[in-house]
């Protein structure tokens, strides 16, 4: 009877230092998993400067790259963009202002 009671008592004291293991590894791991707060953006770093040659030529460059494959050089966009295509994707919409009726399109090139 003793040797069921220590074996007990050490059975008891195993299954309580597992528990306190697994509690702190999960603290750690939330605390280490927690989103950190992102720096907030200066008032520089995201307003439009229309009068920056640097930054329009930079944004230039940018749409030439990555825009007007789609959208096309002068911002006309695909024929017939809102029909959608066999594949069930929309072709790309012209990107002017004025071409969509009610939808202001605004760049934001920052550096």
């Amino acid at each position: 009877m003793k040797l069921d009671a220590v074996l007990d008592k050490k059975v008891r004291r195993l299954v309580l230092l597992c528990a306190a293991v697994a509690t702190g590894f999960t603290m750690i791991g939330a605390w280490l998993y927690q989103p950190r707060p992102q720096p907030a953006l200066a008032a520089a770093e995201w307003t439009l400067r229309p009068g920056d040659a640097d930054l329009i030529a930079d944004g230039q460059i940018l749409y030439a790259t990555h825009c007007a494959s789609c959208h096309g050089v002068r911002l006309e966009g695909q024929p017939q963009w809102r029909v959608r295509l066999a594949n069930g994707l929309l072709p790309a919409p012209p990107t002017t202002p004025a071409a969509i009726p009610g939808i202001m399109v605004t760049l934001i090139f920052s550096r």
